[in-house]
């Protein structure tokens, strides 16, 4: 979903879900927040990576505390897990369009089609074993904090429209199935957005979208 703003896509998402909990509370929450740079963090450009220290520079300005968190070792391998569980997946649900229709799929799509329909059925069952490790271990792993901050691209947005770029930033928690927020606000050299993402724990959507706006509002403020 994209809106205007956090508490647009709050409001959107609590009427399409019919959860009108998800809306945000009167009052802005003080989320307690942990600063994730991710196993991918090699992957982050200068752009992301002053990004994620100028969004916790000013949340601990606004008196939100911002705390370091590294994440478990063993979620190093959630990243090519979601590859796989997504490959896999894919080849299944797209055989009838490769069947009668490749040429009208993209080359990238076609790509991930034909990796998934090789891959053994045993990869498929590690890589969700992985994921299901990972969701059961997420609310250890956050501790007592309410989200995490972490990177949501590599970098700045690219330039025009062939690609919504590298999704490097996300997969993890796709896979893991918790509710983001990307919240822009900042910028990168060429003057094109860079944002930061806020994740919460699996089921707890209406506390990560107060703490995504509790971020939006620091990144205004300056």
């Amino acid at each position: 979903m994209f809106a205007r703003t956090v508490d647009d896509a709050a409001f959107f998402a609590s009427v399409l879900a019919g959860r009108p909990k998800l809306r945000l509370p009167d009052e802005p929450i003080r989320p307690r927040i942990g600063l994730c740079r991710t196993h991918e963090w090699e992957d982050a450009e200068p752009a992301t990576r002053d990004a994620l220290d100028e969004a916790a520079r000013r949340l601990r300005g606004s008196g939100i505390a911002v705390h370091e968190v590294a994440l478990p070792e063993c979620w190093r391998g959630l990243l090519e897990a979601q590859k796989t569980v997504m490959a896999y997946e894919a080849a299944r649900a797209g055989t009838p369009e490769m069947l009668t229709a490749p040429d009208r799929l993209s080359a990238k799509l076609r790509e991930i089609l034909k990796a998934g329909a090789a891959t053994a059925p045993e990869h498929y069952d590690a890589a969700r074993a992985l994921a299901a490790e990972g969701r059961a271990g997420f609310t250890d792993a956050l501790g007592e904090l309410d989200v995490l901050l972490t990177p949501s691209a590599p970098g700045e947005a690219p330039e025009g429209l062939g690609t919504t770029g590298d999704p490097v930033f996300n997969r993890v928690w796709t896979l893991l199935g918790v509710p983001c927020v990307t919240v822009p606000g900042l910028s990168g050299p060429s003057g094109l957005p860079v944002g930061v993402q806020v994740v919460g724990r699996p089921g707890d959507d209406r506390r990560t979208l107060a703490a995504a706006a509790a971020v939006a509002h620091a990144l205004s403020a300056g």
